[in-house]
């Protein structure tokens, strides 16, 4: 990595939302990985707003941006970091920006880990949407120094927790992108006539497939694959036919079963979950294994 090769200014931006104080640089590198680019650290005085920039050479540069948004809780500007970003390499992170001529754009979203930014609290719209915002914003700003003109278009995506964080920037904010993809999103789920917080009720259909398939989900798999059959049901039982229905109907989408089979960090839903699961029926943990009619007993 060698020494930036042009100075940015910084200190003629002003914030468009005025939560966020002035924007600062604390890394500037050359880098090769993946293509030439130049990456640049940094965040938002007196938040927990960080961001890493990646800007893909000018005679790659084709007036675009993308900002793929950290599923779970978010926290981390380095998920799909072009050095070791675990998830760019499986859903598409600056290798994707590359091939399309675009720049990219990571946050925190807003907080530095599972710590809350001290300046927002619990004002959830920093981390929704507002913090996303503002470093695409700055993104801007610097791309219009570095290329000679801002991008024309710029789209923001994410999965589970990161798609719905996409969908609400989508719909809130309107001066930065030009369209979101969002896949693998939570579904809210009815408890006592209100809606609660996402429950990820389709996991537990994921893992209940896992379950009831065994060996045979290789097969399921293998048929759905190019070149498959077509044919998942073929050498099913009725049981394992049925559990996989029941996802089929919970919204999974056919093709990507391999997720079932190898699921990616969703065991984390149960540890966020647990305390509203307990809330819902208190009794049921004691019950599954105590009294007849449950599995764990019978």
């Amino acid at each position: 990595m060698g020494e930036n090769v042009s100075t940015v200014d910084i200190a003629g931006y002003v914030p468009t939302d005025s939560f966020f104080g002035a924007p600062y640089i604390d890394r500037d590198e050359e880098r090769t990985a993946i293509a030439p680019h130049r990456y640049l650290h940094g965040g938002f005085e007196g938040t927990g707003t960080r961001f890493s920039l990646y800007f893909v050479p000018q005679e790659l540069y084709r007036g675009r941006f993308i900002q793929p948004l950290e599923g779970g809780l978010g926290g981390s500007e380095h998920s799909y970091d072009s050095i070791d970003g675990a998830m760019g390499a499986l859903i598409g992170g600056f290798d994707f920006a590359v091939g399309i001529g675009a720049y990219m754009v990571e946050t925190n979203q807003g907080h530095v880990g599972s710590e809350l930014c001290p300046k927002a609290g619990d004002d959830a719209t920093v981390y929704a949407y507002r913090a996303s915002a503002e470093a695409a914003r700055f993104a801007k700003y610097l791309a219009a120094q570095l290329y000679d003109e801002a991008p024309h278009h710029g789209y923001v995506f994410g999965g589970s927790g990161g798609s719905g964080r996409a969908a609400m920037c989508i719909e809130n904010v309107y001066d930065v992108w030009d369209g979101a993809l969002t896949f693998m999103g939570a579904t809210a789920v009815p408890s006592t006539g209100e809606e609660r917080p996402p429950s990820g009720a389709i996991f537990s259909q994921m893992y209940n497939a896992q379950r009831v398939l065994g060996k045979q989900l290789a097969g399921v798999v293998d048929a759905l694959e190019p070149g498959g059959s077509g044919e998942p049901l073929e050498g099913l039982t009725t049981h394992q036919r049925q559990a996989l229905f029941d996802l089929y109907r919970s919204g999974f989408p056919r093709g990507v079963e391999y997720m079932v089979a190898h699921p990616m960090g969703q065991i984390a839903l149960w540890g966020w979950t647990a305390e509203q699961w307990y809330a819902d029926d208190p009794g049921y943990y004691e019950a599954f294994w105590t009294e007849p009619g449950y599995l764990g007993h019978d």
